[in-house]
């Protein structure tokens, strides 16, 4: 199964306050501290940057240091490729990769975003999934940075992505759950919080706080299973 994590901000190299509510995205690298259950694990580096041919890449990179991870050693790789129009505000996954290796096993998931023909093409372990075309499906990475850039907007209240992963395309919904500071080893944070809602499985959280300071940057996420823990 896909590996859930919490981050705490490390160090974020991203740009000032003045720049936060452009109607464009901004490149960034930020670094985390990754969390089982409340003790360390390891260290993710989250990047987004221009690629150069008027696309973007959002690239995430997680390395286990310590207990299970790092005896495993968990290395586990995630890369967006999308398009952003700033007229409309809206985003487009192009492509989506993952990668994880742990234990001597490794694990690839891939999502392509067909618009000429149509098609959204998800792979996983070897299997080919064709599912529902939407023009407006994301990748599991970028959905975040709409919720970001709806929020720079001035949107509050509910937000509902469509996201394509693995077999299907499913909705994405969450809500505005306030406003709160995060503490992070870079110092605090004025932040707002958010909650997804998934219907029929309540045990199952997700909790996203945005850095009201960078431009709705993830500063911490958090992930609660069926069983409890929280990642």
């Amino acid at each position: 199964s896909r590996i859930a994590f919490a981050l705490v901000l490390l160090v974020c190299a991203m740009p000032a306050l003045a720049q936060a509510s452009s109607a464009m995205p901004f490149p960034y690298r930020a670094e985390y501290e990754v969390l089982s259950d409340g003790k360390p694990v390891g260290h993710a580096t989250v990047q987004l940057r221009r690629d150069g041919i008027g696309q973007w890449m959002l690239t995430s990179h997680t390395r286990g240091e310590r207990g299970m991870a790092a005896m495993a050693g968990l290395d586990v790789q995630e890369s967006s490729r999308f398009a952003f129009d700033p007229a409309s505000g809206k985003f487009r996954s192009l492509s989506y990769h993952y990668r994880q290796k742990a234990a001597f096993r490794t694990r690839e998931r891939s999502v392509a975003f067909d618009a000429a023909n149509r098609r959204i093409i998800s792979q996983d372990q070897g299997r080919e999934y064709r599912l529902d075309y939407r023009a407006d499906a994301l990748d599991r990475q970028t959905v975040t940075l709409a919720i970001a850039h709806a929020l720079a907007q001035g949107e509050h209240g509910e937000f509902s992505c469509f996201v394509a992963d693995r077999e299907q395309v499913s909705e994405h919904r969450y809500r505005f759950a306030g406003e709160e500071p995060v503490s992070t080893p870079a110092g605090d944070f004025p932040a707002i919080k958010l909650e997804r809602e998934r219907e029929g499985d309540a045990r199952r959280q997700t909790t996203i706080w945005l850095s009201a300071r960078h431009g709705h940057a993830p500063l911490r996420v958090v992930q609660t299973e069926r069983n409890g823990s929280r990642y």
